[in-house]
């Protein structure tokens, strides 16, 4: 039993030292904005909860965040009861939790509270927020228990203990790196992109753990994996491209249009995860040879 609980109990412990020790109420959004101009690029519901004001940003994008994330800890929790005596779903269904958790703390700060938390009281916006952070740090957490599940659909053996390894010291390593990014200030450390240089080498190791399993033995459920990566790195794409093609801006200033890069990332994210729980409730499975 004990021995089951130190994995949780040390992520979150992890999550406690992010947040006691960060250092990021001076770090500030480059180019410098002040929180009347924040405001104005997007839209706002100006609301009274409990005789307290506050302001609700982009709204729309809000429900899309929230909805993905709920959506994932719903298929995650189903897959979990599936799962009998299979590691491998155990795994993926974790990690589709964590990932769907993530989501949530990623919209409460970069969607609907991000004003509350990074811009109401300062002369300027702030670069981030702990939600932030916590989103990044619970992401990784995400990324390694399917990187678990992973040992479990595509090695055996020592490459099998190997991988299982990886995953851990790969959290722990992520959340030195994050809190010491953290604690110095660093907004290429503590950002999106710093998380994915750091990260990014997972989704490649697991992709080419399927491909390696699937040449050899032409299994349905490694099939079903490079699917599922390569549909990722299609949404990605996507997410880019429309962030680089100048098309959100033009649909707010012209049309009042509020329908950005993120909307698209969790609208494709809300079918991905449908793709996710299909393939991996009815496909997947711990491979013995």
């Amino acid at each position: 039993m004990v021995k089951k609980l130190f994995i949780p109990i040390g992520m979150l412990l992890l999550l406690v030292v992010l947040c006691l020790t960060a250092n990021i109420n001076t770090l500030l959004a480059t180019p410098l904005i002040t929180p009347d101009v924040f405001l104005e690029s997007m839209p706002h519901l100006d609301l009274i909860f409990f005789g307290k004001a506050f302001v609700l940003i982009q709204p729309t994008s809000t429900l899309f965040v929230f909805f993905q994330g709920v959506l994932m800890m719903i298929l995650a929790t189903m897959l979990h009861y599936k799962k009998g005596n299979e590691k491998s779903k155990e795994y993926l269904a974790i990690g589709l939790f964590f990932w769907g958790l993530a989501a949530v703390l990623a919209g409460i700060s970069y969607q609907s509270f991000g004003y509350e938390l990074k811009a109401r009281g300062h002369e300027y916006v702030l670069f981030t927020s702990l939600f932030e952070l916590c989103y990044m740090l619970v992401t990784c957490f995400s990324i390694n228990y399917i990187v678990a599940g992973v040992a479990y659909t595509s090695t055996t053996g020592k490459l099998r203990n190997w991988l299982l390894k990886f995953a851990v010291i790969d959290t722990v390593l992520y959340a030195i790196y994050l809190i010491v990014g953290s604690i110095v200030g660093n907004a290429f450390i503590i950002s999106y992109n710093g998380f994915i240089v750091f990260v990014g080498i997972n989704f490649v190791l697991m992709l080419v753990l399927h491909i390696i399993h699937y040449r050899k033995n032409k299994d349905r459920q490694n099939w079903n994996f490079i699917l599922i990566w390569i549909t990722f790195a299609v949404i990605n794409i996507a997410f880019f491209a429309f962030m680089l093609s100048g098309l959100p801006k033009m649909l707010y200033s012209n049309f009042d249009i509020w329908f950005n890069e993120n909307d698209i990332l969790h609208v494709f994210l809300i079918c991905w995860a449908f793709m996710y729980y299909q393939f991996v409730s009815k496909y997947t499975f711990d491979i013995n040879k």
